[in-house]
Formats: structure tokens, sequence, C-alpha cells
């Protein structure tokens, strides 16, 4: 295994500390600003799940409707009746 260099362990360290260390900003966010982060937050989040339904599901839903379209035309494939009907009007040949 490949040892990290001491130079981004110091690194991360010292991100760490100062995050760590921060003052409060003592500012005001007004209803305005505030209702618009909480917005673009939540658009984000929108964004995303709908980014993985369509990644995820529309593939799927597309493998199951092959599969399905594929078992529709095996059973609507009747075999020929032996008395020589056919089997979907029910008359004679």
């Amino acid at each position: 295994m490949r040892k990290k260099p001491a130079f981004y362990t110091v690194l991360t360290f010292v991100t760490l500390l100062l995050a760590l260390i921060t003052l409060p900003a003592q500012a005001y966010v007004g209803p305005g600003s505030g209702l618009s982060a909480v917005g673009t937050i939540v658009a984000l989040v929108i964004g995303l799940l709908v980014a993985i339904v369509g990644f995820v599901w529309y593939p799927l839903k597309r493998l199951f409707k092959g599969r399905n379209s594929k078992e529709q035309a095996e059973s609507t494939e009747a075999p020929e009746s032996p008395e020589g009907k056919d089997p979907a009007s029910g008359e004679q040949q």
C-alpha cells in the first residue's frame, strides 16, 4: 500500500482546524435572500432526484416493456388446431 505524502496530511489537518475555529459572521439574512437560498437547495435536490429517476427508471422501464411485449407476442401465437379450424374465428378453413 502506498503511503500518503506528509504534505496532504498536514494540509487536511490545517483545513479542518481553520474550518472549526471560524468566528460568527453576525450578518443579517433577510427573508428574500433566505427564501432564495432555500428555494435553490430544494431545486437542486429535486433536480438530482429527477436525474436519478431518468438514468435508472427509464432504462428499466424499457427493459420490462420489451420483455412484456415478447411474452405477449408468444402468447398470441396460438398453434393450429388439429381439426383445421381457425382458432381465432372458429370457422372451418
